[in-house]
């Protein structure tokens, strides 16, 4: 199976930024948080966690109560 580099690069792009990384180790360690709860435990603002949430959106799902998880491809990341 060929690895499409493009795909590869812009997963790459979006794991080098360390708030990002921070945002899946947290609802890696606890399951799920709603967004005040990762905004309060990161100790940012709303808009910079939105912004990094925009982000994430492959690596994360929302729950029909709107708290976030890691989905598949998060889960995977974090294995990383």
């Amino acid at each position: 199976m060929a690895v499409n580099q493009d795909r590869v690069s812009r997963i790459l792009a979006v794991l080098s930024h360390p708030l990002r990384r921070e945002i899946l180790e947290n609802l890696s360690e606890k399951g799920e948080l709603s967004f005040t709860d990762l905004m309060n435990s990161l100790g940012v603002d709303t808009g910079k966690l939105s912004f990094h949430i925009r982000n994430l959106t492959a690596f994360l799902e929302q729950t029909p109560t709107g708290r976030y998880r890691l989905s598949k491809i998060g889960e995977h990341a974090i294995s990383l």
